[in-house]
């Protein structure tokens, strides 16, 4: 059975939250998914999620193979930025079965690929872009993330082995991923300034075109909002269905 992730956004509190719903089905079916949905989501912005999910899924089952986007900020071009609400997840895949996986995908009609340096399996989500990709590069969305607790220094260094990793110039969001280590032996507000300044770095320099967090709660972002120059535009919150 294979994993799919489905990405959506919705608005709270000025900032775009991604919200994961992980379904096991082979591919996302209308019926089935809505069902669980309905079962699982109780508060009005999650139920803004599903209907939004049901009107996606409809049309992919109808075969109009159409997947909305939405603005979640400008480039340092001042070109929008258009983030798919449909993509493929590689989250617990090696590099082999994120290649497949990638590939499988980008047939399927997918443009929104998300991956981490975390993850261990940038080199295979960049070979399957390489090899499997056949649009041009603006056409498709790529979302990476920078581990949590990092200083600046240390995000430009791993962004760039992001990009060789990718095989990539740029990437279309780069997020960090926790407001601390794992472990959270690195925690603080000071840190967590100092690591987002490292992402307005690689925003300014076109390594990203947008950026964001992942996991943050109301005094995390209000840490980032106390220096920022670039506001986030994304809060990636895992949500688990079932």
């Amino acid at each position: 059975m294979m994993v799919n992730t489905i990405f959506t956004t919705i608005a709270t509190k000025q900032l775009l939250f991604v919200v994961f719903v992980l379904l096991s089905s082979r591919m996302l079916d209308a019926s089935s998914s809505s069902s669980i949905i309905s079962t699982a989501v109780t508060n009005e912005e999650e139920l803004e999620v599903v209907s939004l999910l049901r009107g996606i899924t409809s049309k992919e089952k109808n075969g109009n193979n159409i997947i909305p986007s939405i603005k979640i900020g400008i480039d340092n071009k001042g070109k929008d930025v258009m983030m798919p609400l449909i993509g493929a997840g590689t989250w617990q895949y090696n590099d082999t079965i994120a290649y497949q996986s990638v590939c499988k995908a980008f047939e399927a009609g997918y443009t929104f690929v998300d991956t981490a340096f975390g993850y261990g399996n940038q080199v295979g989500v960049g070979n399957a872009i390489r090899d499997c990709w056949d649009r041009p590069r603006e056409d498709l969305f790529v979302m990476t993330k920078i581990p949590g607790g990092y200083t600046s220094s240390q995000v430009y260094e791993a962004h760039v082995q992001n990009l060789l990793q990718l095989q990539l110039d740029y990437v279309d969001h780069v997020m960090t991923h926790f407001p601390s280590d794992w472990a959270q032996h690195h925690a603080s507000p000071e840190l967590r300034q100092d690591e987002w300044r490292g992402l307005e770095h690689l925003y300014k320099e076109g390594k990203a075109r947008s950026i964001g967090i992942s996991h943050y709660c109301t005094n995390h972002i209000d840490d980032i909002l106390e220096i920022a120059t670039v506001r986030p535009s994304v809060n990636q919150v895992e949500y688990h269905i079932g």
